[in-house]
C-alpha cells in the first residue's frame, strides 16, 4: 500500500493525552512540577527511555526522562525516537520518510535527508508508512519534547 501524506497526523490525542494545547502544556508543567528532585548531569548522554501508555498511566514516570534530558543544552539536537508497533509484525525498522509528525503543540518536522539515509539499506530498515498511521508510541513522546525545547524543536 502506498501511502502519500505529507504529516503523520496525531491518532491519540485526546485519549492518551490532552488534544487541548493549552490543557496539554499544563498537564505536562504538572508533572515536570512535582519532580522535586532529579540527578544531576554527569558525562555524556546517549539516550533515555520513556514509557509511551497515556499520559494518565505513565505521563509521571515519562516527564523524569525528558525532564533529566532537559539539563543537558543541545544547539539544534537531531533526536531519534526508536518505538515498537502495537499494530503491524515489523522484521526490521520502519523510517517516516515524509515531511512531519503533528501534535496538538503543532509540526515537528523530520530530518528526511537522515531518514531516507537510513532506508537506502534495506537490509536494516524499511521505508513503510503503514506501521506508523496507527500507532501511538512515538505519538506521545513528541509532546513532552515540544515542551522542553519549544520552538528550537519543530
Amino acid at each position: 500500500m502506498n501511502i502519500e501524506l505529507p504529516a503523520r497526523e496525531p491518532v491519540v490525542a485526546g485519549e492518551f493525552y490532552p488534544s487541548d494545547p493549552q490543557e496539554l502544556k499544563t498537564t505536562i508543567d504538572g508533572y515536570f512540577k512535582n519532580i522535586t528532585k532529579l540527578l544531576s548531569v554527569q558525562g555524556e548522554l546517549l539516550g533515555i527511555i520513556s514509557p509511551h501508555a497515556g499520559y494518565i498511566f505513565s505521563g509521571q514516570v515519562a516527564a523524569y526522562s525528558y525532564k533529566f534530558l532537559s539539563q543537558y543544552k543541545y544547539n539544534n539536537p537531531i533526536i531519534i525516537l526508536i518505538g515498537q508497533s502495537h499494530n503491524y509484525y515489523l522484521s526490521k525498522p520502519s523510517v517516516w520518510t515524509k515531511e512531519s509528525f503533528r501534535t496538538p503543540f503543532g509540526e515537528v518536522k523530520i530530518e528526511k535527508e537522515f531518514a531516507k539515509l537510513l532506508v537506502k539499506n534495506p537490509t536494516l530498515f524499511e521505508d513503510s508508512l503503514q506501521p506508523h498511521i496507527p500507532e501511538h508510541s512515538l505519538e506521545v513522546q513528541l509532546p513532552f519534547l515540544q515542551f522542553i525545547y519549544g520552538d528550537k524543536f519543530t
